[in-house]
């Protein structure tokens, strides 16, 4: 039993939205994971319209990917992706489903704030890289 993506790109900018299957429990979510884990770590990846979401990722920093690993790893799970130049030209942003684990939280180089806005998220973490933020949200 799998989630599917979505791919929702407009003009160019891409945006993948998942779709997790109707009965889903945390063995399910934790296998799932693990696989996206081994794509996102694996080089030279050849993607297809199946994992083209992957792509995206490998494109936020280093320290952002740390932790959206260690958050999957520990259940979290993405919901969307989107590299819609917001908050700026070139900017990735992923959206995870639930809250931030502490120690993710204080990573030297990234910053995280709490904002629970009913309208945005509840957290979100940043990372810098060549000018451009990326950011993680829950």
């Amino acid at each position: 039993m799998k989630g599917h993506w979505k791919n929702n790109s407009l003009d160019n900018k891409p945006s993948y939205i998942f779709s997790p299957p109707t009965e889903w429990n945390k063995d399910a979510i934790e296998t799932e994971n693990n696989e996206y884990i081994e794509e996102i770590c694996r080089e030279n990846k050849t993607y297809t319209e199946k994992n083209e979401w992957i792509k995206e990722i490998k494109n936020i920093p280093e320290k952002l990917i740390a932790i959206l690993l260690s958050e999957m790893k520990k259940g979290n799970f993405i919901k969307k992706i989107s590299a819609s130049d917001w908050p700026n030209r070139g900017s990735i942003v992923v959206v995870l489903a639930n809250r931030f684990h502490n120690k993710n939280k204080n990573i030297p180089g990234t910053s995280w704030r709490e904002l629970n806005d009913s309208h945005y998220c509840n957290e979100e973490i940043s990372e810098t890289y060549k000018d451009i933020e990326h950011i993680l949200i829950c």
